[in-house]
């Protein structure tokens, strides 16, 4: 039988609450190595599937970064590019 997890794991985004987002038209995911892309018209996100710890990515990019028990240093989860 399978038990939820206690989570540990705080993430946070980059972005502005009721900031406005483009129209999304999104494509088929692609995985190259360790990070899988999603194509959405004016926006590609960038979803990191192996974390590098040692990364947090720009602090003027968008992106969600977290932490988790353990690891006190964000690490990047995800980021947006802009096209």
């Amino acid at each position: 039988m399978l038990e939820p997890r206690k989570s540990s794991v705080e993430a946070k985004g980059s972005g502005t609450p009721g900031s406005e987002v483009p129209a999304l038209t999104p494509a088929a995911p692609i995985t190259e190595h360790s990070v899988t892309s999603i194509d959405a018209g004016e926006l590609t996100l960038l979803v990191n599937r192996v974390l590098d710890l040692g990364t947090q990515g720009s602090e003027d990019s968008a992106a969600l970064r977290g932490t988790w028990a353990g690891q006190e240093a964000t690490v990047l989860l995800a980021s947006l590019s802009q096209h």
